[in-house]
């Protein structure tokens, strides 16, 4: 038989064990939860909403988290002072609009 003294011995150091991995483990889960990964910058604004904010003759200002930024339609569309508009992507410092679902 096992004694008493190497059965708590044992269950610490498995309760210390399991603790260690489930943090590792759960680092993983917190940061990429759906197993995508980190997206900052530029690339975070794609797939946002943004609202046209002015119109100039081929190129349109766009309201995106209060802050101005340049953008240019995807498809020959026209859109009007007010519109809510979907970021499709990025041009340089540009982003591309398409209409809004």
């Amino acid at each position: 038989m096992v004694s008493e003294e190497t059965f708590i011995i044992t269950i610490f150091l498995v309760a210390i064990l399991t603790f260690f991995f489930g943090a590792w483990l759960g680092r993983f889960l917190v940061r990429y939860p759906f197993g995508r990964g980190p997206v900052t910058g530029k690339e975070s604004m794609v797939g946002r909403y943004a609202i046209v904010t002015a119109v100039k003759e081929d190129e349109y200002e766009v309201s995106l988290d209060s802050q101005i930024w340049s953008a240019l339609p995807a498809e020959n569309l026209r859109f009007n002072p007010g519109e809510k508009v979907k970021v499709i992507g990025i041009k340089g410092l540009k982003l591309i609009i398409s209409m809004s679902e």
